[in-house]
């Protein structure tokens, strides 16, 4: 009897021990759901922002994405940390957000810009980081918007930076 009311007390604390790990595991699910939550409305956000740019310009339809796609290959070559490589991939998505401000009828223009008109579409590196600058994120994506038409050699644009003067 003794014997039998001892197993009944271990098998009893044993399923206790289950029952309880069980919720902690469960709580913890939770938890991690709650936790991963907004960065995931926040990417879903940055996605359905790019869309809007690129129904705007269908010359360039997909060119974001591919650029991002192209731009998160290169961070992972260059082994950069998991999340680097995630902020790489948005600001890729993003990265013409500017083109916003130029109007239409420059963007689907078929022939070649005139020098006004290409003025106008270099402004898009300066208005798309106007646009993210205020918007709290964990990656650098305004600093990398506003310089990504910015060359080693210090051809490019808005800043004409060079070399290690380009950080982001």
């Amino acid at each position: 009897m003794e014997l039998l009311e001892e197993l009944t007390a271990d098998l009893s604390s044993g399923l206790m021990n289950i029952r309880t790990r069980n919720e902690r595991d469960d709580a913890l699910k939770e938890q991690q759901h709650y936790t991963e939550r907004p960065q995931t409305n926040m990417e879903e956000t940055i996605q359905a922002v790019a869309a809007v740019v690129e129904l705007r310009d269908a010359y360039t339809a997909g060119h974001q994405r591919r650029v991002a796609v192209l731009a998160t290959k290169i961070a992972s070559e260059m082994g950069l940390q998991k999340n680097k490589v995630r902020g790489v991939h948005l600001a890729g998505i993003v990265h013409d957000i500017g083109k916003i401000q130029i109007p239409a009828e420059i963007l689907t223009k078929p022939a070649r810009f005139s020098h006004l008109e290409f003025s106008l579409v270099r402004t898009h590196a300066q208005a798309g980081y106007e646009i993210l600058k205020n918007i709290s994120l964990p990656w650098p994506i305004a600093q990398t918007v506003y310089q990504h038409h910015e060359r080693l050699n210090g051809s490019g644009y808005p800043l004409g930076l060079s070399g290690e003067h380009i950080t982001h």
